[in-house]
């Protein structure tokens, strides 16, 4: 992108409000097995303008906290399946070690991340209840891949490596729950959901081929041992 290029919000603005979005519906991405760590915030400002909603008290409940008037919907969970053919995560085989067999990476590539952060709505055909909603699966949380496992949750250093060097593929599992989570959501009758088996759908994880390009192309920090040339 050069400094002259628009940024998303400008395109966007251009072509559905990102007010009449929010006004539509709220849509809460919360990860599964109550993956959301709970923190104090200020007291809230009274809102002096936009969507002129009542302002809520910061809190540290395991629990989704709305102002009056509003819902959420759950739409995605952590582990959902993202392709035709592919099964979603069993989060009650997880404290059995599900994560730790053969083949969990893959599945994992496959299915929605983990931790959810930063997400960008694109309008499809300029509609604000139609869209592709592209969310940063930002970190992982072993305690909730692999729970009741000792040596590794809540383990020292040393230990999570001792951990990694019995269980070598648990690191492509953790690869592939980062990254980004591509989907497609509808509101419809008044709720949002995602559409299954969207030719939209896709998963960028770790280990996914990219093209770098710009100044960066071929700097000594972007080399790899994979990618000696950093292209």
């Amino acid at each position: 992108m050069s400094r002259y290029s628009p940024t998303f919000q400008n395109l966007l603005l251009q072509r559905v409000s990102r007010r009449g979005v929010l006004q539509a519906g709220l849509v809460l991405m919360p990860l599964a097995l109550g993956g959301c760590t709970a923190t104090l915030a200020p007291e809230p400002r009274r809102s002096t303008g936009g969507l002129g909603f009542k302002p809520i008290k910061g809190s540290a409940a395991d629990a989704v906290l709305l102002p009056p008037g509003y819902t959420y919907d759950l739409v995605v969970r952590w582990g959902e399946s993202l392709f035709p053919g592919v099964p979603d995560l069993d989060a009650s085989k997880l404290a059995g070690g599900a994560l730790l067999e053969p083949g969990a990476a893959e599945l994992q590539s496959k299915q929605f991340g983990q931790n959810c952060d930063a997400k960008h709505f694109f309008p499809l055909d300029g509609r604000s209840d139609h869209g592709i909603l592209c969310v940063n699966n930002e970190f992982t949380d072993d305690a909730l891949m692999y729970p009741g496992h000792a040596g590794f949750a809540g383990a020292s250093r040393g230990g999570s490596r001792a951990y990694v060097e019995r269980y070598p593929h648990i690191v492509g599992v953790s690869q592939a729950a980062q990254g980004v989570s591509i989907i497609e959501v509808v509101r419809e009758r008044g709720a949002w959901k995602r559409v299954k088996d969207s030719r939209y759908a896709r998963r960028i994880t770790a280990n996914t081929p990219i093209d770098i390009g710009g100044p960066a192309r071929g700097a000594t920090l972007m080399r790899t041992k994979n990618d000696p040339d950093g292209v």
